[in-house]
């Protein structure tokens, strides 16, 4: 059920070049991407060690789970991945995350769909803490409260999104998971405020 990202087979697929084009993805983000990702990939077993957070991230474009497991290795953090909502019902009942990062448009079964299942299973087990699951999204679902919070899903980040809007994200909801150092705030800071000035 887990699947391995492997960014050239995300890019030279038809799926891969549909994700782009849906998801109007630059080229040249999606370079910068892999190549983080294939330096990366050189040292994943001791990526995965120096990470403490077990982050789901549930979606069904190759370009975008490239993107985001890119800009998750700025912490170090290799998630684990699920390409449609039923998986991510399956691997949260087998294993404990910190946090779910969920794609909401996908077929098989939706992000909404997939977040009310799993809290179901949570009720049934008498978890203690659930799970947060936040809605990673390119719609305007945010602005649509009664929506995400009624299937149970804690908070919404827009994608694509930068490393301090990440950053905040992971603080938010998994503060003893995840600790970006001092330096790294402030350049994730420095690159927002550059991007803002420039858009």
């Amino acid at each position: 059920m887990e699947q391995q990202l492997q960014p050239s087979t995300a890019l030279t697929s038809d799926r891969g070049r549909q994700g782009r084009l849906q998801t109007g993805t630059s080229d040249s983000r999606v370079a910068d991407a892999l190549s983080t990702m294939a330096f990366l990939m050189q040292d994943a077993t001791a990526l995965v060690r120096a990470s403490r957070l077990r982050l789901l991230l549930v979606d069904d474009c190759p370009v975008q789970q490239l993107l985001t497991c890119a800009l998750l290795a700025r912490w170090k953090i290799m998630p684990q991945i699920a390409c449609d909502g039923l998986e991510a019902v399956l691997l949260s009942g087998e294993q404990d995350f910190d946090i779910i990062l969920m794609d909401v448009e996908m077929a098989v079964m939706d992000g909404l769909t997939a977040t009310a299942r799993i809290r179901q299973s949570e009720r049934r087990a008498r978890r203690e803490r659930p799970v947060p699951v936040v809605a990673y999204t390119t719609g305007n679902l945010a602005a649509d409260e009664g929506r995400w919070r009624t299937c149970g899903m804690n908070g919404v980040l827009n994608k694509p999104c930068d490393a301090l809007e990440m950053s905040e994200c992971l603080e938010r909801w998994c503060p003893s998971g995840f600790a970006a150092s001092k330096l790294q705030r402030l350049v994730a800071a420095r690159q927002h405020l550059h991007g803002t000035e420039h858009a």
